[in-house]
Protein backbone atom coordinates (compact mmCIF):
# COMPACT_ATOMS: atom_id res chain seq x y z
CA UNK A 1 0.00 0.00 0.00
CA UNK A 2 3.10 1.88 0.66
CA UNK A 3 4.39 1.66 -3.03
CA UNK A 4 0.85 2.72 -4.07
CA UNK A 5 0.66 5.90 -2.35
CA UNK A 6 -2.72 5.60 -0.32
CA UNK A 7 -2.98 7.86 2.86
CA UNK A 8 -1.18 5.98 6.06
CA UNK A 9 -3.78 6.06 8.53
CA UNK A 10 -5.99 3.87 6.39
CA UNK A 11 -3.63 1.85 4.79
CA UNK A 12 -2.52 0.77 8.07
CA UNK A 13 -5.52 0.08 9.57
CA UNK A 14 -6.03 -1.98 6.47
CA UNK A 15 -2.81 -3.26 6.27
CA UNK A 16 -3.54 -4.89 9.92
CA UNK A 17 -7.18 -6.13 8.75
CA UNK A 18 -5.26 -8.11 5.84
CA UNK A 19 -2.22 -9.27 8.52
CA UNK A 20 -4.97 -11.38 10.35
CA UNK A 21 -6.08 -13.16 7.29
CA UNK A 22 -2.65 -13.81 5.50
CA UNK A 23 -0.60 -14.16 8.90
CA UNK A 24 -3.20 -17.14 10.39
CA UNK A 25 -3.01 -18.77 6.30
CA UNK A 26 0.64 -18.91 6.46
CA UNK A 27 0.47 -20.08 9.90
CA UNK A 28 -1.41 -23.00 8.70
CA UNK A 29 1.06 -24.05 5.96
CA UNK A 30 4.01 -23.02 8.58
CA UNK A 31 2.69 -25.31 11.40
CA UNK A 32 1.50 -28.46 9.11
CA UNK A 33 4.67 -28.69 7.51
CA UNK A 34 6.44 -28.90 10.89
CA UNK A 35 8.35 -25.96 10.56
CA UNK A 36 6.94 -23.79 13.79
CA UNK A 37 8.12 -24.20 17.45
CA UNK A 38 5.91 -22.47 20.43
CA UNK A 39 8.98 -22.67 22.41
CA UNK A 40 10.54 -20.12 20.02
CA UNK A 41 7.28 -18.10 19.69
CA UNK A 42 5.92 -17.45 22.83
CA UNK A 43 8.67 -15.47 24.52
CA UNK A 44 8.44 -13.19 21.92
CA UNK A 45 4.91 -12.80 21.63
CA UNK A 46 4.59 -12.07 25.53
CA UNK A 47 6.52 -9.06 25.01
CA UNK A 48 5.42 -8.08 21.72
CA UNK A 49 1.36 -8.19 22.30
CA UNK A 50 1.08 -5.33 25.00
CA UNK A 51 3.68 -3.27 23.68
CA UNK A 52 2.38 -3.10 20.40
CA UNK A 53 -1.14 -2.42 22.45
CA UNK A 54 0.77 0.79 23.67
CA UNK A 55 2.45 1.41 20.39
CA UNK A 56 -0.54 1.66 18.61
CA UNK A 57 -2.26 4.32 21.21
CA UNK A 58 0.18 6.64 20.26
CA UNK A 59 -0.13 8.93 17.70
CA UNK A 60 3.25 9.39 15.52
CA UNK A 61 4.70 11.80 12.65
CA UNK A 62 3.57 9.24 9.20
CA UNK A 63 7.05 10.68 7.42
CA UNK A 64 9.59 10.44 10.24
CA UNK A 65 8.71 7.02 10.87
CA UNK A 66 8.20 5.46 6.98
CA UNK A 67 11.57 7.11 6.65
CA UNK A 68 13.18 4.78 9.85
CA UNK A 69 10.73 1.86 8.87
CA UNK A 70 12.51 2.11 5.38
CA UNK A 71 16.00 2.29 6.33
CA UNK A 72 15.50 -0.26 8.39
CA UNK A 73 13.94 -2.53 5.62
CA UNK A 74 16.73 -1.63 3.48
CA UNK A 75 19.54 -3.23 5.95
CA UNK A 76 17.28 -6.52 6.64
CA UNK A 77 17.16 -6.79 2.92
CA UNK A 78 20.41 -6.23 2.31
CA UNK A 79 21.44 -8.97 5.24
CA UNK A 80 18.68 -11.27 3.88
CA UNK A 81 20.60 -11.10 0.15
CA UNK A 82 23.85 -12.69 2.40
CA UNK A 83 25.80 -8.88 2.57
CA UNK A 84 27.99 -9.12 5.82
CA UNK A 85 26.15 -12.28 7.09
CA UNK A 86 28.92 -14.83 6.56
CA UNK A 87 27.93 -18.62 7.09
CA UNK A 88 24.55 -18.85 8.65
CA UNK A 89 24.74 -19.99 12.44
CA UNK A 90 23.09 -23.41 13.38
CA UNK A 91 19.99 -22.79 15.47
CA UNK A 92 20.07 -22.31 19.00
CA UNK A 93 17.54 -21.05 21.65
CA UNK A 94 17.51 -17.87 22.40
CA UNK A 95 18.39 -16.76 26.22
CA UNK A 96 14.63 -15.43 27.59
CA UNK A 97 15.97 -11.99 28.41
CA UNK A 98 16.44 -11.65 24.32
CA UNK A 99 13.52 -12.89 23.35
CA UNK A 100 11.64 -11.07 25.50
CA UNK A 101 13.99 -7.68 24.73
CA UNK A 102 13.76 -7.98 20.99
CA UNK A 103 9.76 -9.06 20.97
CA UNK A 104 9.15 -5.84 23.22
CA UNK A 105 10.86 -4.09 21.09
CA UNK A 106 9.43 -4.40 17.44
CA UNK A 107 6.03 -4.97 19.18
CA UNK A 108 6.30 -1.68 20.11
CA UNK A 109 7.35 0.00 16.58
CA UNK A 110 5.10 -1.80 14.65
CA UNK A 111 2.24 -0.80 16.87
CA UNK A 112 3.24 3.05 16.16
CA UNK A 113 3.89 2.02 12.41
CA UNK A 114 0.91 -0.17 12.17
CA UNK A 115 2.42 -3.42 10.93
CA UNK A 116 2.70 -7.00 12.16
CA UNK A 117 6.33 -6.69 12.72
CA UNK A 118 7.60 -9.69 10.81
CA UNK A 119 10.05 -7.77 8.44
CA UNK A 120 11.63 -6.92 11.70
CA UNK A 121 11.81 -10.26 13.57
CA UNK A 122 12.30 -12.51 10.54
CA UNK A 123 16.27 -10.81 9.74
CA UNK A 124 17.10 -10.53 12.97
CA UNK A 125 16.06 -14.26 14.13
CA UNK A 126 18.22 -15.37 11.10
CA UNK A 127 21.26 -13.36 11.76
CA UNK A 128 21.21 -14.40 15.62
CA UNK A 129 21.25 -17.88 14.50
CA UNK A 130 17.86 -19.11 16.53
CA UNK A 131 16.38 -20.43 13.79
CA UNK A 132 16.56 -21.24 9.77
CA UNK A 133 14.68 -19.02 7.19
CA UNK A 134 11.77 -21.38 7.65
CA UNK A 135 10.73 -21.51 11.14
CA UNK A 136 11.18 -18.34 12.00
CA UNK A 137 8.80 -18.10 8.91
CA UNK A 138 5.92 -20.12 10.99
CA UNK A 139 7.06 -18.08 13.66
CA UNK A 140 7.10 -14.68 12.13
CA UNK A 141 3.13 -15.57 11.21
CA UNK A 142 2.02 -15.76 14.78
CA UNK A 143 4.12 -12.78 15.54
CA UNK A 144 2.07 -11.10 13.31
CA UNK A 145 -0.68 -12.23 13.82
CA UNK A 146 -1.07 -11.27 17.13
CA UNK A 147 0.61 -8.08 16.82
CA UNK A 148 -1.86 -6.98 14.04
CA UNK A 149 -4.92 -8.02 16.51
CA UNK A 150 -3.28 -5.93 19.00
CA UNK A 151 -1.96 -2.33 17.07
CA UNK A 152 -5.40 -3.21 15.79
CA UNK A 153 -7.23 -3.18 18.93
CA UNK A 154 -5.33 0.16 19.74
CA UNK A 155 -6.32 2.18 16.89
CA UNK A 156 -9.74 1.59 17.36
CA UNK A 157 -9.87 2.14 20.91
CA UNK A 158 -8.59 5.53 19.58
CA UNK A 159 -10.89 6.33 17.66
CA UNK A 160 -8.69 5.38 13.87
CA UNK A 161 -11.88 3.15 12.43
CA UNK A 162 -11.68 4.41 8.90
CA UNK A 163 -9.67 1.60 6.21
CA UNK A 164 -9.58 1.79 2.50
CA UNK A 165 -12.66 1.92 0.28
CA UNK A 166 -12.98 -1.79 -1.08
CA UNK A 167 -11.19 -3.43 2.09
CA UNK A 168 -13.56 -6.24 2.60
CA UNK A 169 -13.25 -7.06 -1.31
CA UNK A 170 -9.30 -8.25 -1.00
CA UNK A 171 -9.90 -10.11 2.02
CA UNK A 172 -10.41 -13.84 -0.36
CA UNK A 173 -7.90 -12.41 -2.49
CA UNK A 174 -5.51 -11.89 0.55
CA UNK A 175 -6.93 -15.53 2.23
CA UNK A 176 -6.08 -17.33 -1.26
CA UNK A 177 -2.94 -15.68 -1.73
CA UNK A 178 -1.93 -16.59 1.79
CA UNK A 179 -2.40 -20.27 1.22
CA UNK A 180 -0.45 -20.51 -1.41
CA UNK A 181 2.20 -18.70 -0.84
CA UNK A 182 2.07 -20.29 2.77
CA UNK A 183 2.27 -23.40 0.84
CA UNK A 184 5.28 -22.46 -1.61
CA UNK A 185 7.26 -21.27 1.28
CA UNK A 186 6.77 -24.24 3.41
CA UNK A 187 7.06 -26.82 1.56
CA UNK A 188 8.24 -26.28 -2.52
CA UNK A 189 10.82 -23.47 -1.92
CA UNK A 190 14.27 -23.97 -0.43
CA UNK A 191 15.36 -21.58 2.43
CA UNK A 192 18.22 -19.85 0.08
CA UNK A 193 14.86 -19.16 -2.16
CA UNK A 194 12.77 -18.43 0.76
CA UNK A 195 15.72 -15.85 1.98
CA UNK A 196 16.01 -14.27 -1.56
CA UNK A 197 11.96 -13.53 -2.48
CA UNK A 198 11.84 -11.95 1.45
CA UNK A 199 15.05 -9.55 0.06
CA UNK A 200 13.35 -8.58 -2.91
CA UNK A 201 10.20 -7.59 -1.25
CA UNK A 202 12.08 -5.92 1.45
CA UNK A 203 14.26 -3.99 -1.11
CA UNK A 204 11.31 -2.79 -3.20
CA UNK A 205 9.18 -1.38 -0.34
CA UNK A 206 11.99 0.06 1.55
CA UNK A 207 13.10 2.15 -1.99
CA UNK A 208 9.55 3.45 -1.89
CA UNK A 209 10.19 4.51 2.10
CA UNK A 210 13.10 6.32 1.87
CA UNK A 211 12.68 7.91 -1.65
CA UNK A 212 8.82 8.84 -1.16
CA UNK A 213 9.20 8.93 2.52
CA UNK A 214 5.56 7.55 2.59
Amino acid sequence: MSLLGYPQAQASLTALVLNLIVSSASFYSYHRAGHHRWSLTAPFLAASVPAAFVGGLIPVSGRVFSLLLGVALLLASARLAGFGTGAERPPSKPPLWAALGVGGAIGAVSGMIGIGGGVFLIPLVVLLGWADAKVVSGTAAAFIFFNSASGLAARLLRGQAAMLPGTWSLVLVALAGGLLGGRAGATNWSTATVRRVLAAVLLLAAARLVTTGR
